[in-house]
């Protein structure tokens, strides 16, 4: 019996307040109120008892400084949501749970009536403590949103979103609420950036973990781009509109869509750019498109002002130039690249068009052909040397070489021993050491 009078005084508590918070039209200021020594000592009393943690004893007169002057302290309302949370940690009753949560809502309302702040945390608190409301939950975090973007604390973008899966999911909104959904997440990280344009990485880091999430789950690129196609064939986009699409077709990782490079192309006529260029080559080389590549790929070189970016484009340069059969060119942009970032990549590639070189430089057999892989082997020895990313790539090609060089009897035949230097011609022109394989 003690137990159900006790919850019974705790219901009527929690009721109390609510007839204070949720009816309570008392003028926001002035500030204490039309008795401001009776709010005051309210104050004063409920404040140490707060301190102590004696919530049962601050209770009243919290209810009566609410009451007497709502606009007098801030902290008030937000004492009164930490009191009504340890109460509702404590209760087993349903009935009392649900006038605990209402009485925490009503206390975050006060607040933002009096003070005008207060709609992201009472956004959240809506979503950890009524998660079964789902459209309230989305409706609160969309006012919250509106009313702070500039101020919304990263903290509600992952919930958000949750709660936005949670609707798709349960056929309360389309794919497309979805996609604009995390257009607004989006829109709302970048206007919190930095003026320089950098992103605060807690946003950053909040948008990564939305972004994995629905591209793991909901947001695949076959889904994603009808919708963005139809927005971007019936509108007369700006550049800006065409800079977005782009963004986010990025941030979705759908970078192999036919619209992500359609958009591409149209920004880098606006605004040249270095990885503009960078993923029209990379589209262009992967298609065979070799000589569209190559324009690319200068492009994006001649806007490259870091040297392993210079460095990268020589090398897929020199890789276009290797396709289309230019030897001699794709060697001198591989020696510029790997001038510019000392690896093993150029070299790799040098020597693969040193051991390509049988049937260029010779009839493609015997030992014309065979001396030429002592070159294409010094390519690999040298890039062993200077990155080690490479020695797995390097050692293999190394042991096809040595399958195909000449025998110690055919280098005694022609009066060469192990280790001699001997001058590879044609193309190549490198001085290089004699190997034989053991018969």
């Amino acid at each position: 019996m003690e137990r159900i009078v006790l919850a019974l005084l705790l219901v009527i508590g929690a009721f109390g307040l609510q007839s204070v918070v949720g009816q309570n039209e008392t003028p926001c200021s002035p500030e204490w109120g039309a008795t401001p020594p009776k709010a005051q000592e309210a104050a004063t009393l409920y404040t140490e008892l707060y301190r102590q943690q004696n919530y049962t004893a601050a209770l009243p007169y919290l209810k009566t400084l609410l009451q007497l002057a709502p606009g007098a302290r801030q902290n008030a309302y937000l004492h009164g949501i930490t009191i009504y949370k340890d109460m509702l940690a404590k209760a087993t009753s349903p009935q009392l749970k649900a006038a605990y949560i209402d009485t925490i809502m009503m206390l975050h309302d006060g607040r933002i009536r009096c003070f005008g702040q207060g709609y992201g945390i009472k956004a959240y608190d809506l979503y950890t403590l009524t998660p079964a409301d789902i459209m309230g939950n989305i409706n609160a975090f969309d006012l919250a949103f509106a009313k702070e973007t500039k101020e919304t604390d990263d903290l509600l973008l992952l919930p958000y979103m949750i709660t936005v899966e949670k609707a798709f999911i349960k056929g309360y909104m389309d794919t497309a609420a979805l996609i604009n959904r995390y257009i607004k997440v989006v829109n709302i990280v970048e206007s919190n950036a930095y003026p320089n344009g950098g992103i605060p990485r807690k946003y950053e880091e909040a948008l990564s973990k939305i972004t994995l999430r629905l591209t793991s789950q909901l947001l695949t690129c076959p889904a994603i781009t009808p919708f963005l196609r139809a927005t971007h064939d019936s509108l007369p986009l700006q550049i800006a509109d065409v800079e977005k699409l782009f963004k986010l077709l990025y941030r979705l990782g759908c970078k192999a869509e036919p619209l992500f490079i359609e958009l591409a192309g149209k920004l880098v006529v606006e605004k040249p750019n270095e990885e503009l260029y960078g993923i029209l080559y990379t589209r262009a080389y992967e298609d065979g498109k070799y000589d569209e590549a190559l324009k690319y790929a200068t492009k994006a070189l001649e806007l490259a002002t870091e040297n392993p970016n210079k460095a990268k484009y020589h090398l897929e340069i020199a890789k276009i130039q290797q396709g289309k059969g230019d030897f001699v060119n794709a060697r001198a942009s591989a020696l510029f690249s790997a001038q510019l970032q000392p690896r093993g990549a150029p070299y790799v590639l040098i020597g693969d068009m040193y051991a390509a070189s049988g049937k260029l430089c010779s009839n493609g057999i015997g030992w014309e052909s065979q001396v030429i892989l002592w070159a294409a082997m010094d390519m690999y020895e040298k890039a062993k040397s200077l990155d080690p990313s490479v020695v797995g790539v390097a050692n293999k090609k190394l042991n096809e070489c040595k399958q195909l060089i000449p025998t110690s009897g055919e280098c005694y035949f022609r009066n060469f021993k192990e280790g001699d230097k001997f001058e590879v011609g044609c193309w190549i022109n490198e001085t290089t050491t004699v190997r034989c394989v053991v018969e």
